[in-house]
C-alpha cells in the first residue's frame, strides 16, 4: 500500500463505526449492538482509567461531561452532537436517501 494511500485509509475504528451506524439506520439493531459491542473499549475507557487519566490529568480519557464542560471554558463549540440524533430513529434509513 502507498504512503499516500495509508494516509487516507478509515482507520479499523472508523469502520466499525461506519457498519454500526449503517445497521442502526436499516433497522438491524441486532448486528448495530454485535458491532457496539467490538467497538465500545475503544471509544469507552474503563473506570479505572478514567479515574487514573484524570489523577493524571490526561484529557484523552475524561468523560463526555467533563470535555464538555473543559470545551464551554474554553469558549469552543462542542466537538459532536447527541451520538443518537446523529444516527436518527433505528430502521428511517440514511439521512437524505
Amino acid at each position: 500500500m502507498s504512503e499516500a494511500t495509508a494516509d487516507h485509509a478509515p482507520s479499523p475504528l472508523a469502520i466499525l463505526l461506519a457498519v454500526m451506524r449503517a445497521k442502526w439506520q436499516e433497522g438491524d439493531l441486532d448486528g448495530a449492538v454485535a458491532i457496539a459491542r467490538i467497538a465500545a473499549p475503544y471509544v469507552h475507557a474503563r473506570r479505572s482509567s478514567i479515574a487514573d487519566s484524570l489523577a493524571a490529568g490526561d484529557p484523552a480519557l475524561f468523560s463526555d461531561a467533563e470535555l464538555e464542560r473543559a470545551q464551554r471554558r474554553a469558549g469552543a463549540a462542542p466537538a459532536h452532537p447527541d451520538l443518537f440524533g446523529r444516527l436518527g430513529a433505528p430502521g428511517a434509513g440514511a439521512a437524505g436517501a
